[in-house]
């Protein structure tokens, strides 16, 4: 299974830390970073890196913990939106804390220090409340498939492939006898057989039954039989041929450790039966009895049947056992790669279940691992918890945290590194980016121009835009509302970081929330393509850090205004040729429509076989 889903950068801050700083002319959102503050200018700045951002779901409240230093002297902090804040006590020392409540997900908790002067610093927080699972921790039911016959079709041919190393030709051995009693001496000249194959189907309680059946079996026989008191002799080329047996048992799955996949199955309700059975009969030594040989078929035949159950419930069928307990369906890890980075992606048959309308419910588990190493803090992939629909026959449930572990051992291998996003964005998709350069922002920041013709900018310098996500990105399905504007899921980023600026070095450090919707489209290769709903993706946006002193109001805001406007456009190009593959069934496993169940799954309706074309 593979996707890539992801974005992120290169920034190496941690934290939120709001810099402020700036003459008494403006009140000013920045830190200057390329230029000393001049005499007399003042210093602002919060930094809340120390609050509680990873919360578990029973935890409704964030402790959000912030220091303030101020050339000016603090003279307050709050939280909370600008029309309704809350005030949080600052000590002398500068520090305060104070309870933010949260829902589940991600929430920003705005945070805004102020000094004695009235200029403001903004620190706010993102906060993410969820469950988490760490590299390589099973998640049990990422899929639930709710099989029809054509899926088991396919199972059953995958596994039944492992019944091909048996020969079952060999349960009966050249020479032995057949029958010995006063009316018959038959003995075994040959036996054959075709190849077996492996079928199943559901019950009607909902668990499976799997057939094991052997076609073409021949047995040769010789000998000779007592009829009537006449000696008659049953000459070679006698053959029981065109017999199948049918081995017919109900798998129940070994049930797995906690955490773990099913290893095996056991067998219930064995049952064995001879389908179909055609008898030749060359008998010599006769006579006139010749004419009514009946009687020599009927012994010869009920001798021939009950050999070949006798010995293939004996010598074959336990066999079966330790096949199943060997038999692994649905196990695969394959390896992704996004940005140069590798991922295994695992997947493997977590249990079976009937659903309330009687379908087979199969529950598919992952677990996903990167390469690591790069040391961000987080507790691990970050999920919703979330409650099947009951299982639809052709189906399957996804659950949007089988993404979210791939996109977070992306982020946490540190791939998501993209110091410069907009050259991303040509026309011709040919990364010829954007076309800005640093004098479109002069316009917006005209602040910017004494730097230009002073030299410390070059003019026509190309804006370079490096991106940076601080927090693991949260997958989740659609509501209801955000479904029937044809969204499927959501990607949430906190506390994602731009930097503009040019190759001398960054101008303007800024803050993000983002929330990118996505609809699921079915490929022509029959897999799951995530397409960009701009109209129902959303950023919000603010200033930490300026090279610019005394930025006014309306620089800052028109500067914020552009990267709301930009940042959702330029990671749509991040998806592009992305896709999300379903496990290999031994046929093409085809997916049509997807649609968010109320309960924090996907529906994706499924077939086996030719993969539709992609829908309009």
């Amino acid at each position: 299974m593979r996707t890539t889903l992801a974005l992120v950068a290169s920034l190496t801050l941690s934290g939120c830390l709001g810099m402020l700083s700036g003459t008494d002319e403006m009140p000013v959102d920045g830190d200057p970073t390329m230029t000393p503050p001049p005499e007399g200018s003042w210093d602002l700045s919060i930094d809340t890196s120390a609050s509680d951002i990873y919360l578990e779901p029973a935890t409704t409240t964030s402790t959000i913990r912030g220091h303030i230093t101020a050339s000016e002297g603090v003279q307050r902090a709050e939280l909370g939106p600008a029309g309704t804040p809350s005030a949080a006590p600052v000590d002398t020392a500068g520090s305060f804390s104070a309870p933010m409540t949260v829902g589940p997900g991600y929430s920003l908790v705005e945070v805004r220090g102020y000094d004695q002067a009235g200029h403001m610093a903004n620190g706010h927080r993102s906060v993410l409340r969820a469950d988490y699972a760490p590299e390589w921790e099973l998640l049990g039911d990422t899929a639930v498939i709710a099989a029809d016959a054509a899926m088991l079709d396919a199972l059953g041919s995958s596994a039944g492939a492992l019944l091909g190393g048996i020969d079952l030709a060999s349960f009966v051995t050249v020479g032995s006898p057949l029958m010995e009693n006063s009316t018959c001496h038959l003995y075994v000249d040959s036996v054959t057989a075709g190849t077996p194959t492996l079928s199943l189907s559901p019950t009607e309680d909902g668990r499976l039954r799997a057939t094991a059946r052997v076609p073409d079996i021949a047995v040769g026989f010789s000998g000779n039989c007592n009829a009537l008191g006449t000696a008659i002799t049953v000459r070679e080329g006698s053959e029981a041929d065109e017999t199948t047996v049918e081995l017919s048992m109900i798998l129940e799955p070994i049930p797995p450790p906690p955490g773990e996949c099913v290893s095996g199955f056991t067998a219930t309700d064995v049952n064995l039966q001879i389908t179909s059975f055609d008898l030749d009969l060359r008998l010599a030594g006769c006579g006139l009895l010749c004419l009514a040989g009946e009687l020599i078929g009927e012994i010869a035949e009920g001798a021939v049947k009950g050999m070949i159950e006798d010995r293939f419930m004996g010598q074959v069928g336990p066999l079966v056992d330790p096949l199943l307990r060997d038999l692994r369906v649905l196990d695969e890890t394959t390896t992704m790669d996004f940005l140069e980075t590798p991922v295994e992606v695992g997947l493997c048959l977590t249990g079976l279940s009937p659903s309330p309308e009687g379908q087979l419910m199969a529950s598919i588990g992952t677990r996903v691992r990167g390469p690591g190493g790069v040391g961000l803090a987080a507790p691990g992939a970050p999920y919703l918890a979330a409650t099947p629909p009951p299982g639809r026959a052709g189906t399957m449930q996804l659950d949007p945290a089988l993404v979210s572990q791939i996109l977070f051992s992306v982020w946490n291998g540190g791939a998501f590194a993209l110091p410069d996003v907009s050259a991303l964005g040509g026309d011709d998709g040919g990364g010829d980016g954007l076309g800005f350069t640093i004098d479109t922002l002069t316009g917006l920041v005209p602040q910017l121009r004494p730097m230009i013709q002073d030299g410390r900018i070059m003019r026509g310098a190309p804006l370079v835009i490096g991106v940076d996500a601080q927090m693991a990105p949260l997958v989740r399905a659609a509501n209801p509302e955000e479904a029937a504007a044809g969204v499927d899921m959501f990607i949430e980023l906190g506390d994602l970081r731009l930097s503009l600026g040019t190759a001398g070095g960054t101008l303007f450090e800024i803050g993000t929330h983002v929330v990118l919707a996505l609809s699921l489209e079915p490929t022509a290769d029959g897999a799951l393509a995530p397409v960009l709903v701009e109209s129902a993706s959303s950023s919000t946006t603010w200033i930490v850090d300026s090279a610019i002193r005394g930025l006014p109001s309306r620089s800052a805001d028109s500067l914020t205004d552009l990267v709301n406007g930009l940042i959702v456009s330029q990671l749509s190009p991040l998806l592009s040729g992305a896709a999300i593959t379903l496990p290999d069934l031994g046929v093409p496993l085809a997916v049509g429509d997807v649609s968010p169940d109320p309960g924090g799954y996907l529906v994706v309706e499924l077939s086996v076989g030719a993969t539709p074309p992609p829908a309009p």
